[in-house]
């Protein structure tokens, strides 16, 4: 039996998605939830939910108990979101390894649009780079002036429009201010390393603390010049072996359509084969 989201039935929907595979927004956070029932029992459920910061899709999850997939509730729960969706236009992210959550998108018309990869960063592969010959002088983020780090994030602000634009454009009205603190929060501003030429930020590499002291995230890789990507590669290089000897633990988060943040993970060994694939419609 298809209902709407209720209260009552929030243990029985914890204990549902324990072993679900990907996050999925429901409850107080929900636009719009819808449940499958069969004696009581939560076997399915599908949420949609907006993200003010990319608010033109609707961000979709579906979750089926193992036993009761193949029987029409995941199309039952898509087709009620779906209809109540006011825009008609959806993102949903699944494991690369989900592959009956893709060939269910894929039926429903769904398009893959970005893959994301976030290994722990170990063993550099063969590289010719030097990181010693950067052109440029680098300069740790809370070392450079009020006017060199506003410039940063507008170059991480105009890097981060280019590569969501196709997929979720960023909120057209949000402010630089308002901007500044999504991204600067957590940063380290130690590790995170800024590259300049004749006084202007040409690339920058951001790295964020985690709740475990001995690791430390990159979050965002960019530069002024996609068609000079190549000379930056000696600065991001320089800049992950520091992270590298500091930290038991450097982790990414590289998408497939940010070419800076993909080229620098191609300088490393990983697994290709895992990733969190976003999906739209």
């Amino acid at each position: 039996m298809l209902i709407h989201y209720e209260s009552q039935f929030n243990e029985r929907i914890s204990q549902l998605l324990l072993h679900s595979s990907f996050h999925l927004i429901w409850g107080e956070e929900w636009e719009m939830t819808f449940l499958t029932v069969d004696k009581d029992e939560v076997v399915g459920i599908g949420s949609l939910w907006k993200n003010s910061i990319h608010p033109y899709r609707d961000y979709i999850g579906i979750y089926v108990k193992p036993n009761y997939r193949n029987k029409g509730i995941g199309q039952a729960l898509y087709d009620s979101l779906s209809l109540n969706s006011e825009i008609k236009k959806f993102q949903i992210s699944i494991q690369s390894t989900n592959e009956s959550a893709s060939s269910f998108l894929k039926k429903q018309g769904f398009k893959l649009a970005r893959k994301c990869y976030t290994p722990v960063l170990k063993e550099f592969k063969s590289t010719e780079l030097d990181s010693s010959s950067v052109e440029g002088e680098i300069i740790s983020y809370g070392m450079v002036s009020k006017f060199n780090q506003n410039d940063a994030v507008e170059l991480q602000l105009k890097n981060y429009i280019d590569f969501h634009q196709s997929i979720n454009p960023l909120q057209e009205e949000i402010t630089m201010d308002q901007w500044k603190e999504i991204v600067l929060r957590d940063l380290n501003t130690e590790h995170s390393k800024l590259l300049l030429t004749d006084g202007t930020i040409v690339a920058y590499l951001f790295c964020y603390d985690t709740d475990n002291e001995e690791e430390i995230e990159i979050g965002y890789i960019g530069g002024k010049d996609i068609d000079t990507i190549e000379n930056y590669l000696s600065f991001y290089k320089g800049a992950v072996e520091q992270l590298l000897s500091h930290y038991a633990l450097v982790s990414i988060e590289a998408d497939d359509v940010d070419p800076y943040a993909f080229t620098v993970l191609n300088c490393f060994k990983y697994d290709a084969d895992k990733s969190l694939n976003a999906y739209i419609l």
